[in-house]
């Protein structure tokens, strides 16, 4: 989506709640798709928790600053090489993170059932499916560029891909 920026078509704040709609189906897929803690494991999950992000959190922080500090405007050469980088690494750090909290959540959550993992693959389609429609909108009000044709085709690929997971999961669980 930053690929679109600055661009009102996705955006995912409270001052434009019509635009941000398609986040609504994608909250509610996480949501089903996240363990549930366990009864008195409140504790032990947080502190799972806290240590496991808590390096990917301050790497995103950094970012964050980084990002919007002003300092570095238009970075050039080795500099824009560096924060590129730093920027894919953060992201795959807190990809990784985010699957070791799950494993390590595993002992004291309760992990989604079938059914539940099928109902958030299909919220978290209909959720995409919502954003490339939206975005295939804009498209087609203004002239196209090659940024949000990318965007709009990738979000399209997305959600086909996620509610076929989520089709394909209901059918097996019929069987």
């Amino acid at each position: 989506m930053r690929a679109t920026a600055p661009s009102d078509t996705l955006t995912a704040d409270l001052g434009h709640p019509i635009t941000s709609l398609w986040l609504a189906p994608i909250l509610l897929g996480i949501g089903l798709a996240s363990p549930l803690p366990r009864r008195h494991a409140f504790r032990r999950l947080a502190t799972v928790t806290i240590r496991t992000l808590a390096a990917p959190t301050a790497a995103v922080l950094i970012m964050l600053l980084a990002a919007n500090s002003g300092l570095i405007e238009h970075p050039t050469g080795f500099t824009n090489a560096a924060l590129l980088i730093y920027y894919w690494a953060t992201l795959a750090f807190t990809a990784l993170q985010l699957c070791t909290l799950v494993a390590r959540a595993a002992p004291v959550a309760t992990l989604p059932t079938t059914r539940r993992l099928c109902a958030a693959l299909l919220f978290i389609g209909t959720g995409l499916a919502l954003a490339t429609g939206q975005s295939l909108l804009t498209i087609t009000r203004t002239a196209p560029h090659a940024g949000p044709i990318t965007v709009t085709l990738t979000l399209g690929l997305l959600a086909a891909a996620t509610i076929r997971a989520g089709h394909d999961l209901r059918l097996r669980q019929m069987a």
